[in-house]
Formats: C-alpha cells, structure tokens, sequence
C-alpha cells in the first residue's frame, strides 16, 4: 500500500474545504421552516423552563386530581433544569439526525406529519397511564412531567427510518412488519433484562444473543444496509457518520431509557412511559413509511456502485 498517497487522501477527505462542502451537500435540502418546526418542543419547552415555579407545577400533571390541559402541557414541562437540558438536547440530535435522512428520503413531510402525532398524541397517552397504574401503584406520587416519552419515540423511530433509507436507495421494501416486531421485542428484552437480571453477565449474554438473533433474522437486508453504508464513506463523511450512529443509538437504548438508578436528581424515573413512547415510535413509524421502496425506484441520492473486491462481497 502507498502510505504516502493514502495520508494524503485521508488528509484531503478531513480537509475543512471538503467537511464544508460535504456539510453544505447535507444541509441544501433543509429549510428555514424546517428547522422552526424542529424547534417548537424545545422553544416551547424553553419558555415554561422560564416561567415561575408556581406556573410550571400547574401544568404538571398531578396524578391523583389531573386537570385536561396537563394531559398535554405535562410533556413540555420539567422538574429541574438538569432534567430540561438533558431531554431537549438528546431530542435536538435525534430529530436532527432524522431530518437529514428524511430529506435524503424526501419524506419530509411525512416525518413532520410523524411528529406532530407525536408530539400531541403520545403525551396524552402516556399521562392517561400514569393516572390510572401509576397513580395507584405509587401512592405517595403527586405530579409527573418531562418530554422523555417522545423522546423514547424518536429512539424508537430510529431502526424504522435507518432501514427506510436503503429502502429507498435500492427500490427495495425492508420495512416490514418483522423489522418493526424485531425492533419492539428488542427493547423490551432489554427493559426486562435490566430490571429482571442484576448479573452484568446474564445481561450481556442476553444482550449479545439478541443482537446474533436479529443479524441472522434480517441479514439479506441488512447486506444492502453495509453496501449504502461503505457508498456512502466514498461520497459524504458526514452522512456516512449518521447512518452508523442511528443503529449504534438504538442498539444503546437501554442506557439512556432504562438506567439502573431509578431515582435521580430528587425525583423517579417513569421507565413504563419510556418503554411506552420507543414502542409508540417503532409502530408510528413503521405506520408511516413501510411502503418504502415498494415503487422500485431509487431515489437522488442513490449511490452508483464501482467495482471493486470490497464492494463485490455485498452485491446481490
């Protein structure tokens, strides 16, 4: 191997010319009002953070006398600003990430329209639990609030829109009812092996045989998932890098959804809203795109394969 040609390359790749270039090719296809409509949670979660602490805990939702409204204003509200800061800035991320593949699917409008039945549904369905089980299975809890259930969704929205993308790429329908029944079983295998398991070796071997049991069970798709993949290192670094965080993120779901330290920063961690709102996203989802690639058409972003003995080793 030449060395010297192969740093130089690597150099050029990483070079600030190339990142802005790169960058500006993600970003051309995102609008002003695209990021507005992204940041209505967080402004919206914003401003309350702002209010007076009275205000705020009216809009809580008190579990054992609930008003209408805190069915909904619950989820924008937040006990502390660690708690604040930490669910509006993984949502940022998540629905940034999502954004992009979303308009390198051009289905934006179909993700907004997913988010917006989250962002109003799902606080209502996941308050409605917390007063009938939780009110009752806690006595001594009074009020519930955060934005992590639709944050959950967004975790669960993940699997769904990463395999929608090669999807569309290849003119190849691989969201189907088995990736979404996978992706549910495998968060609650984790949220039970979490709680249920308190040896760290019965949790990875788990953890480890699920993650085999998933590869086999989907691996023809998942072969034009590493042929995108390794396409994309040849076009855009930056997209390249989202494709492998999105698995990487959900295959971590159990650490940022199910901790083991249930208490934190004075208050409980509700894990059944968590696991209600990835479930919630992982159905909404497949809901929304699982005709993708049923028209057998690629998209404009699709990748030209070269020959070559690496990238011969994935094709069909």
């Amino acid at each position: 191997m030449d060395w010297k040609r192969y740093n130089n390359n690597l150099k050029k790749r990483f070079s600030k010319e190339n990142l802005h270039r790169e960058f500006n090719e993600i970003r051309k296809d995102t609008t002003k009002r695209d990021i507005f409509i992204l940041l209505l949670l967080p402004i919206i979660a914003t401003i309350i953070e702002l209010l007076p602490s009275d205000f705020q805990y009216v809009l809580r939702l008190n579990v054992q006398n609930p008003s209408w409204w805190q069915f909904l204003t619950s989820a924008f509200t937040h006990q502390y600003f660690q708690h604040y800061f930490n669910n509006i800035s993984l949502f940022l991320l998540l629905a940034f990430v999502q954004l992009v593949i979303a308009s390198k699917m051009d289905v934006k409008k179909r993700y907004f329209y997913l988010l917006g039945i989250t962002f109003f549904l799902l606080p209502i369905l996941s308050s409605a639990y917390d007063v009938l089980y939780s009110a009752k299975l806690f006595t001594n809890m009074q009020t519930i609030c955060g934005s992590s259930g639709i944050v959950s969704a967004l975790l669960g929205f993940l699997p769904i829109m990463w395999m929608g993308y090669f999807s569309k790429s290849y003119g190849r329908k691989m969201v189907n009812l088995k990736l979404m029944l996978i992706s549910m079983f495998y968060i609650g295998l984790l949220m039970l092996i979490t709680y249920a398991f308190s040896t760290s070796i019965v949790q990875i071997t788990i953890f480890s045989a699920a993650i085999v049991i998933f590869t086999y069970l989907y691996r023809k798709d998942l072969r034009y998932a590493l042929k995108g993949i390794n396409e994309a290192l040849r076009k855009n670094l930056i997209l390249y890098y989202i494709l492998i965080t999105m698995p990487i993120f959900f295959i971590g779901t159990p650490l940022i959804l199910f901790p083991i330290t249930l208490q934190q920063g004075g208050s409980g961690v509700d894990v059944i809203v968590h696991y209600i709102g990835a479930i919630f996203g992982c159905l909404l989802s497949y809901m929304f795109f699982r005709n993708l690639g049923a028209e057998k058409q690629p998209f404009s972003y699709h990748f030209k394969p070269k020959t070559g003995r690496f990238l011969d080793r994935f094709r069909m």
